[in-house]
């Protein structure tokens, strides 16, 4: 795991310099982060912020964690998870289908069943 605070914010203009990336110090007072915490997730990528501190920023920011966080295998060789496919749409019914079946049948019900999600190490 590890953070791309840096690189996020090399890559997102600073509205009141007007400079093509944000500096750390505008990191820190835009967060209102400790001085100490902000320096250092901007020139420590191994320096994972706790969930109070991720909060500000996402918040500050107005973004979603997976944006400054990421994770990557020690052993180099990339592994991916993954993604179970969406059920089609036949099997999910609508809602006006729904008060139908109910209404028809009431002991009848949908089950909609998802493929099974693989399990965290």
């Amino acid at each position: 795991m590890f953070n791309r605070i840096k690189e996020f914010l090399d890559n997102r203009p600073d509205p009141i310099s007007g400079s093509d990336s944000t500096s750390a110090y505008r990191f820190w007072k835009d967060t209102d982060l400790s001085r100490t915490t902000a320096y250092r997730l901007y020139n420590d990528s191994s320096y994972i912020p706790t969930g109070e501190v991720l909060d500000k920023i996402c918040s500050t920011y107005r973004i979603k964690p997976g944006l400054i966080l990421d994770w990557k295998p020690d052993d180099g060789v990339q592994e991916t998870t993954p993604i179970p496919s969406a059920p089609s749409k036949q099997s999910i019914p609508s809602a006006n289908e729904q008060s139908l079946n109910e209404k028809s049948s009431k002991a009848g019900s949908t089950i909609t069943v998802f493929p099974k999600l693989p399990d965290s190490a």
